[in-house]
């Protein structure tokens, strides 16, 4: 049997040199794991606006979102994600909140490794603390 694919689309929120990272919620998969927000693109929107609704749900940001910066595709047991990843920036004054996730946390790259990320994002943590960041 063939796993279900998804594609899903993610922000590399950037303000001040750092990364805006968020906890999957207690219950969802891969709950626990840190993660870059976002979520699954609905058939009738594009990425762009993917991107810009997952943000304002889950964190309560609006961001402007700028180039794909890093794409994949991984393989789970149960699922095949199709991820891609936007440079996207946020006024300074913006204030994110926990709406949809279980916490949220502005790091510097090179505080990355000191979080657990889902396995399908290992390729791209070595290549932000490797830089420049995007934006």
């Amino acid at each position: 049997m063939t796993p279900h694919q998804l594609n899903i689309v993610c922000a590399l929120v950037v303000r001040a040199g750092r990364l805006l990272i968020s906890r999957r919620r207690e219950g969802s998969h891969l709950a626990g794991f840190w993660e870059f927000p976002g979520g699954k693109s609905r058939p009738d929107e594009d990425d762009l606006s993917a991107v810009r609704r997952e943000l304002m749900e889950e964190v309560g940001l609006e961001v402007q979102v700028g180039a794909l910066y890093f794409q994949t595709t991984f393989t789970y047991p149960e699922r095949v994600v199709n991820l891609k990843f936007f440079g996207c920036t946020v006024d300074a004054e913006a204030q994110a909140a926990a709406l949809e996730v279980a916490a949220f946390a502005w790091v510097k790259p090179e505080q990355l490794s000191d979080y657990p990320f889902p396995p399908a994002n290992q390729e791209l943590l070595a290549l932000l603390q490797a830089g420049p960041l995007p934006g």
